[in-house]
């Protein structure tokens, strides 16, 4: 399932690509309050497996080591606000 981001510039239409390619995952943070100063950080509304819609904090950085993977769910879709930093 292709993830349909907020971005429609050329731009946009390549991370949508890139999107399609990755498997989302919903994962608890060790200290959220960490993330909100990040700039790998943006709010989005994340849709889950079972269909419903969640604010959350997305995170473009693959190797943060504020994860904790032993929750990890499968999300089905993102929404990236395009005022977040």
């Amino acid at each position: 399932m292709e993830t349909e981001l907020v971005d429609r510039t050329t731009e946009g239409s390549l991370k949508r690509a890139r999107m399609a390619r990755r498997q989302l995952k919903v994962v608890k943070l060790i200290e959220p309050d960490m993330c909100l100063e990040c700039r790998f950080a943006q709010m989005a509304s994340v849709e889950l497996k079972d269909g419903t819609i969640q604010r959350m904090i997305h995170c473009r950085r693959l190797d943060c080591d504020n994860w904790d993977y032993s929750t990890a769910e499968t999300a089905k879709g993102v929404r990236v606000d395009d005022d977040a930093a």
